[in-house]
């Protein structure tokens, strides 16, 4: 017997986790990713649609405030060039270190 569940895309958006509700040693960053239109439908997967703005050219830009973690970088790093970090500089650093990192690993190889 198959079971079918259906849910609302917005109820469960509106789970996300509040700022309130991080403990106080984790540390949010106000974050800006511009994407192109066609990998925009990632940041509406990941994201409630307020968070997101339609620009004239057809992107989209993020704004959001998440903790740089694991996540975020698992969440940028698949998405290639069809990204781009507009803010923080940190993060656009790390994820250029990250990305060397991995380039070097399999230069070796």
């Amino acid at each position: 017997m198959q079971t079918v569940s259906t849910f609302k895309r917005t109820e469960l958006l509106n789970k996300l986790p509040d700022r309130t509700d991080y403990s106080d040693d984790l540390t949010l960053t106000n974050i800006k990713l511009k994407c192109t239109t066609g990998i925009a439908y990632r940041f509406y997967d990941e994201f409630p649609p307020d968070l997101i703005t339609q620009n004239t050219d057809d992107s989209c830009t993020l704004s959001v405030c998440l903790p740089i973690d694991h996540w975020l970088y698992g969440f940028i790093l698949p998405l290639g060039t069809e990204v781009e970090i507009l803010e923080p500089e940190t993060l656009k650093k790390g994820i250029i270190d990250f990305a060397e990192k991995i380039a070097a690993h399999h230069k070796k190889v």
